[in-house]
């Protein structure tokens, strides 16, 4: 493993760690999760075996946006999907009953919505993301 590689997952984990342990997010490992799911063994996810969310992400001119981080409103420091090159994710496995979740990128504008139940098993959450002026900042 290179150097740079090493430094680059170590900054990662020290910023977990600097988020879970330093009161900037604290990980509920007492929480109990929706659906019958139970916590993952790390306690940052709901894990639900069979639900499945589904969504794509467009700007305001309905053009699809490829590279959108999709993230859960109670862990916001690691996407749980990108979106493809058509602007869609899919997320298996994760409970959202009444969970938030978000999208963010440079350059647009932060959306959160909660997802939409479509049957016993699936969810849907679209999102049309405003993209910022040239001067703005997120």
């Amino acid at each position: 493993m290179n150097l740079y590689l090493t430094q680059n997952i170590r900054k990662e984990i020290c910023l977990k760690l600097l988020i879970l342990e330093c009161g900037i997010m604290r990980v509920d490992c007492t929480r109990l999760c929706p659906n019958g799911g139970s916590l993952s063994s790390n306690c940052e996810i709901c894990e639900c075996s069979s639900s499945t969310i589904i969504g794509i992400v467009t700007d305001q001119t309905n053009f699809t946006l490829e590279g959108i981080g999709v993230y859960l409103s109670y862990r916001p420091w690691e996407p749980i999907a990108t979106t493809n090159v058509r602007g869609r994710y899919t997320v298996s496995n994760i409970c959202f009953n009444s969970t938030s979740v978000f999208v963010k990128s440079i350059g647009f504008s932060t959306l959160s919505v909660t997802p939409r139940q479509l049957n016993s098993t699936h969810w849907e959450a679209n999102f049309q993301m405003k993209r910022l002026g040239l001067y703005s900042f997120v």
